[in-house]
């Protein structure tokens, strides 16, 4: 509690399942990707949690950062 008075902030970090991704990439290679306009589920699911978050806590939106690590 002491340190989230010092540096008030929320930490979220959503994962996939094994076997998935974030996006789906047609075609599944290096180069030349486009993504799939369509979300997946994963990626759906981890919006709608930001989203209550965002509107149960005083979030500033416009603080909102994104970082990722390879898939």
């Amino acid at each position: 509690e002491e340190d989230q008075v010092k540096h008030p902030c929320f930490v979220f970090v959503p994962q996939c399942r094994l076997e998935t991704m974030w996006t789906i990439m047609n075609p599944p290679k290096y180069t030349n990707m486009e993504a799939s306009p369509k979300p997946t589920p994963e990626l759906a699911g981890a919006f709608a949690i930001l989203d209550q978050v965002i509107s149960e806590y005083p979030i500033d939106t416009n603080k909102i950062y994104l970082t990722g690590m390879s898939m």
